[in-house]
C-alpha cells in the first residue's frame, strides 16, 4: 500500500510538473509572438496563446493598421518605417484625386448658387465616397507592398526547409517591392495629371476642391477608427464560446476591413 501510495504521489507531482512546465512554455510562447503573429494565428493557436481582451486586440490592429498611428507608434513589426510614411503621402494623393471625381455638372451648379461658399451637408455624402474609395486603396496596397508576413513565413520554418523558404520569401519581397513602385509611379502619373488638368479647366473651384479634399482625408483617418471596431466582436466571442466559424469571419473581416 505505502509503495502504491508513492507511486500514486510521484505521478501526480510528475504531472503537476509537467502542467507547470507547459504553461511556462505557453507564457514564453505568447511574449514571443508579436501582435501581427497574434492577430492572424489558426483558431486552435489562438485560444492557446491569444490571451488578449477585446480592447487590447482592438489597440493592436490601430497600432498595425491604421495608416496614420502605424507611422509614429513604434511596434515589434518587420515593416520599413519609409514605406509607412509614403503610403500616407500616397494616400493622400490619391484621396485628393478620388474627390474630384465625384464633381459633376450638379455640384458645379451647387458651388455657383452658393457664391462659391462650402456647403459642408451637401458635399459630405461624397466626402464619405471618397473616404471609403481611398480606404480601400490603401488596405489593397498596403497588403501589396507590406512583407511582414513573409518574414513570419520564414520565422515559422523549420530548420531543414530554411533556406528553401528564405529564398522563396524573399524573392516574393523583391517582386512585391518591384510590382509596386510600377504600378504607384503609374497611379500617380495619372492622379498628377488628371489634378492638374481639372484645376486648369476648372480654376475657379481650386480653393473648394482642396477644403473637399482635406475634409475627406480627415474622415478617411477617422473611418478606420470604426471599422476596425468589428472584427474584435467576432473574434473574441468566438474565443470566448468557442466558435470556429465566428474566428474565421473575424480574420476575413479583418483581412479586409483592417
Amino acid at each position: 500500500m505505502k509503495l502504491a501510495a508513492n507511486i500514486i504521489w510521484q505521478k501526480k507531482i510528475k504531472k503537476e510538473n509537467n502542467l507547470y512546465s507547459e504553461r511556462k512554455k505557453s507564457e514564453f510562447e505568447i511574449f514571443d509572438y508579436s501582435e501581427e503573429e497574434l492577430n492572424i494565428l489558426s483558431y486552435e493557436e489562438a485560444t492557446i496563446y491569444d490571451i488578449r481582451t477585446y480592447d487590447k486586440y482592438y489597440l493592436s490592429l490601430i497600432k498595425s493598421r491604421h495608416f496614420l498611428i502605424s507611422i509614429f507608434y513604434e511596434r515589434d513589426d518587420y515593416n520599413i518605417n519609409i514605406i509607412k510614411k509614403y503610403l500616407f503621402f500616397f494616400t493622400f494623393a490619391i484621396n485628393y484625386s478620388v474627390c474630384i471625381l465625384f464633381y459633376n455638372y450638379k455640384t458645379f451648379h451647387k458651388i455657383y448658387e452658393e457664391k462659391g461658399s462650402f456647403n459642408f451637408s451637401y458635399q459630405f455624402p461624397q466626402m464619405l465616397y471618397s473616404s471609403f474609395v481611398t480606404i480601400l486603396f490603401y488596405n489593397l496596397l498596403s497588403k501589396f507592398i507590406y512583407y511582414e508576413n513573409n518574414l513570419l513565413v520564414i520565422k515559422k520554418s523549420k530548420l531543414e526547409n530554411a533556406d528553401n523558404v528564405i529564398k522563396t520569401e524573399t524573392n516574393k519581397i523583391f517582386w512585391k517591392f518591384v510590382s509596386f513602385f510600377i504600378v504607384n509611379y503609374i497611379l500617380l502619373f495619372f492622379c498628377w495629371i488628371y489634378s492638374i488638368s481639372f484645376c486648369v479647366v476648372y480654376k475657379n473651384t481650386q480653393t473648394h476642391l482642396l477644403v473637399n479634399g482635406i475634409i475627406s482625408f480627415i474622415i478617411t483617418c477617422i473611418i478606420p477608427f470604426i471599422l476596425y471596431l468589428i472584427p474584435g466582436i467576432f473574434r473574441i466571442s468566438s474565443l470566448n464560446n468557442q466558435r470556429v466559424w465566428m474566428y474565421n469571419l473575424s480574420i476575413y473581416l479583418q483581412m479586409f476591413l483592417c
